[in-house]
């Protein structure tokens, strides 16, 4: 199932370019793990670091506990590729990773 979801996400990085003077494109993604798949070795950490390459910014929605380390390091590395980018100000090519921790909302979730 895992392989169907990296196969649209990288369909979308390809029919879709951002416009450098547009609002930049989110793909939000709900899952934890960072895990590699049969016929995807990088799974979906591949296809988030495609994403930010092409300028697309890239959200993780996950609770703590099922959350990567690879997620938080991935996190870090964008923010430092993006702001080395933009060192004028001008928003850059890079798109930016965050990770929104789903416990702040479990309250909402669960009602």
């Amino acid at each position: 199932m895992d392989e169907i979801i990296h196969l649209k996400i990288l369909e979308s990085l390809l029919d879709y370019s951002p416009d450098p003077a547009g609002p930049r494109p989110v793909i939000v993604l709900a899952t934890g793990d960072a895990n590699s798949s049969e016929y995807n070795p990088t799974g979906f950490l591949g296809c988030v670091r495609r994403a930010l390459e092409r300028g697309w910014d890239v959200e993780i929605v996950a609770f703590p506990m099922g959350t990567s380390a690879s997620w938080l390091g991935e996190e870090a590395r964008a923010a430092e590729a993006a702001e080395n980018e933009q060192g004028d100000g001008a928003r850059g090519g890079k798109g930016r990773l965050r990770v929104v921790d789903l416990e702040a909302f479990a309250k909402e979730l669960v009602l």
